[in-house]
């Protein structure tokens, strides 16, 4: 296990982008072991919620005055409002299920925006984020270790 693997997936689990749908299947790739690469991509991509929800506030005034993270922004929000009325019935058990589908769009970055916009506050909502990352990373684990391949 080389320590420049590692560091390339925990990286790849903070990054908006990528988050576990990234992470795990480099870390497969790179022949990590498979109970480290699920514990080490979901604790990694854990603190992005505290971080953002702590941080966002102070640092969105300023990060907004570059165009590409204005526009993000813009689109985010604009998203996370026309879809307000469905996380409002479920409360923050809907940031659950925006992290626990590993698709386009979804994740713990998102999690953190829904949950910052809709001023939902971090022990609200980290134990459904944590819920819905533990089911997204057994979802990439398993579907990089080739084991859905049964089902499809």
């Amino acid at each position: 296990m080389s320590l420049d693997h590692v560091l390339v997936v925990l990286g790849l689990s903070v990054l908006p982008v990528s988050e576990l749908r990234g992470a795990i299947p480099v870390a497969v790739a790179f022949g990590l072991p498979p109970a480290f690469t699920y514990w080490a991509t979901v604790g990694a991509n854990l603190l992005v919620l505290p971080v953002v929800l702590t941080f966002l506030s102070l640092l969105l005034p300023h990060l907004e005055r570059i165009p590409a993270i204005h526009a993000l922004w813009g689109a985010w929000t604009r998203r996370i409002e026309h879809h307000a009325h469905r996380v409002s019935r479920w409360g923050p058990w809907a940031l659950f299920l925006l992290v626990a589908i590993p698709l386009p769009g979804t994740g713990v970055w998102t999690a953190a925006a829904v949950a910052f916009l809709l001023e939902i506050p971090l022990r609200r909502a980290i134990v459904p984020t944590l819920a819905g990352l533990l089911i997204a990373g057994a979802v990439m684990l398993a579907a990089s270790l080739g084991l859905l391949q049964i089902f499809v």
